[in-house]
């Protein structure tokens, strides 16, 4: 899709997202101390984009065919560069996140086939394990459109949650994120004036993510606590207010830089954790609570990495999504003239 037309609002959760992630794994203050709720937010904000997605796909497989189109791209460049550097300078990083090239090249596979293979490998980078999460859910997705029920994805994804949860046998299990999608999903449904089945999504989705907390399910990731549960609730307000409130262009341009910081969340994302801790130990910036390294690391982190994602999008994603798509969908790309544009956000 065009940079021209996403929507900014939502650009601005993302910024949210990844800037809270970065300060996460790189700034040792209290406020950040919960990094993977920047990750459930994303997933929240996936959840929207994929309804949106669904809708203005032709097939099921068209939609996956988007879906791998926007993620891999970005993903291939980043975790051939982070793993290029962890065999360039392994002294810089721990030693159990090395990894071999056949685990990164496997990894390219692995993630969109939810490793049909059943082969061990190790990720290339630490965060990319929200990315398996990602993949399972666009495979969810994948099937309902199959199976014909694709004007029906939130109560199907509803009744899979519900079904799975009660044949569960163990208490840690991947399923306590789908609340954040389902929210994510039901907002789509609220925008599409759906009302009732937007209404019953978000429901569902608080009620799923209550039962998680009280019955000690648990994700080592994101542990269930009370306070991902009040993250939720801020988080549909905040996402409802991303899509039904829209800044005077003098606001949007103040907040232009954040809305950028959003549109290059994703390769952020990708590049920015071990690649960003071999470059503060290349540095001898230590992870440290007092002042020096602590004001280093608040400016340098987002200042090198939001510049090398800006780079890779602008080299990478930008120009391989829409040929990388049409290729893996078997679709023509349209021409300027007949292109017809997606909703802002997808």
């Amino acid at each position: 899709m065009s940079d021209d037309n996403r929507s900014p609002t939502i650009d601005y959760l993302r910024a949210i997202s990844i800037l809270w992630v970065l300060f996460y794994h790189f700034v040792p203050l209290k406020f950040f101390s919960k990094g993977t709720d920047g990750v459930l937010l994303f997933f929240m904000i996936s959840g929207y984009c994929i309804a949106l997605s669904a809708a203005t796909s032709t097939s099921s497989w068209h939609f996956y065919a988007k879906r791998l189109g926007r993620l891999l791209p970005a993903l291939i460049i980043c975790s051939f560069l982070t793993t290029a550097l962890k065999h360039a300078a392994p002294e810089l990083i721990d030693a159990h996140r090395l990894l071999s090239w056949r685990d990164m090249f496997y990894s390219w596979l692995a993630l969109p086939t939810l490793n049909v293979l059943h082969i061990d490998y190790l990720l290339p980078d630490g965060a990319y394990w929200s990315l398996d999460v990602e993949f399972h859910f666009y495979a969810l997705i994948f099937i309902v459109m199959l199976v014909g029920l694709r004007n029906h994805i939130l109560l199907s994804v509803c009744a899979y949650a519900a079904v799975e949860v009660y044949l569960l046998k163990v208490s840690q299990t991947n399923l306590v994120f789908y609340p954040f999608f389902i929210a994510g999903l039901a907002i789509a449904a609220l925008n599409a004036r759906h009302t009732l089945q937007a209404c019953f999504g978000i429901a569902f989705a608080i009620l799923l993510d209550l039962y998680f907390l009280r019955n000690g399910f648990t994700q080592p990731s994101a542990p269930v606590e009370l306070s991902r549960s009040v993250l939720l609730w801020i988080a549909i307000a905040a996402l409802i207010g991303a899509v039904k409130i829209h800044p005077p262009a003098a606001v949007a341009k103040i907040l232009a830089p954040l809305a950028y910081v959003g549109l290059v969340s994703y390769p952020l994302y990708l590049i920015h954790q071990d690649v960003g801790l071999m470059f503060f130990n290349w540095i001898g910036v230590p992870y440290s609570d007092t002042l020096y390294p602590r004001l280093l690391r608040v400016f340098l982190a987002p200042t090198i990495f939001i510049a090398v994602a800006g780079f890779i999008h602008a080299f990478v994603e930008r120009p391989l999504i829409a040929p990388f798509t049409s290729l893996l969908s078997g679709k023509r790309r349209p021409t300027a003239s007949s292109a017809s544009f997606p909703t802002p956000a997808q």
